[in-house]
Parts: structure tokens; C-alpha cells; sequence
């Protein structure tokens, strides 16, 4: 789950602090779909802090408790799956099919070199 984690928090920046500012100036109009996103994203951040503090508890439970942990993470397991897929499918319908449709090409070339620049100094660190 670590590694999902990590790997999750750096498209979540990308898209916090490059995508879906650029977006709000030059296609106001997905305002409302960047913020479901962004709750969206939260959420699921928020569900796999969960299901860590869930496999310690199983680690360290010995008891009948184990069976209803189990079934707890498997409950969060699920909703994360769900949301996930859900979200990617909006992200690509709603977000990343306008910029291909609608950002004219002076725009695409911009948000790609502020997505370079970011890379860049994210590979510094």
C-alpha cells in the first residue's frame, strides 16, 4: 500500500499543483468536474490510510476479531477498487478528452512544458 500511496501522491500533486490550476483559467467550464475529482482523489488517499491502519490491527490480532478486520479491509478493499476505476473513467471522459478537444495547440504546448518543468525539478529532489 506504500508504494501505491506514494505513487498516487505524486499524480495527485501533478494535478493539484500543474493540471487543474491550468485548466481552471483556459476551460473554466470542468470547474465542477476537477472539484468531484479532487474529492474523489481525497477520498481514496483517505481509504488506503485506512486499510494500513486496518492490516496492523490484523497483524496484531490474535482473536475472533480477525475474521470482522478481515472483512472490514475487504469492505475498504472493494470501495477503493470502485472508486478508483470510476474516477479514472471521469478523469479521461471529462478531463483529458477536453484538453485533446478544446486547449488550442499554443495551450497544449504550454501545459507540456509546465509538466517538463515539473518533472525536471522533481527529478533534482
Amino acid at each position: 500500500l506504500g508504494t501505491l500511496k506514494d505513487s498516487y501522491a505524486t499524480h495527485k500533486e501533478i494535478d493539484d499543483e500543474i493540471i487543474f490550476p491550468f485548466l481552471e483559467r483556459h476551460i473554466p467550464k470542468l470547474d465542477p468536474f476537477l472539484r468531484l475529482l479532487t474529492a474523489e482523489r481525497n477520498e481514496f488517499y483517505n481509504i488506503l490510510g485506512d486499510c494500513e491502519d486496518l492490516l496492523t490491527k490484523l497483524k496484531r490480532t490474535k482473536t475472533p476479531k480477525y475474521a470482522d478486520i478481515l472483512d472490514r479491509l475487504n469492505d475498504k478493499g472493494i470501495y477503493a477498487i470502485t472508486l478508483i476505476r470510476n474516477h479514472i473513467q471521469t478523469e479521461m471522459e471529462s478531463v483529458y478528452s477536453v484538453i485533446d478537444e478544446e486547449l488550442r495547440p499554443v495551450e497544449k504546448d504550454q501545459l507540456i512544458a509546465s509538466l517538463k518543468q515539473y518533472i525536471l525539478s522533481w527529478k533534482k529532489k
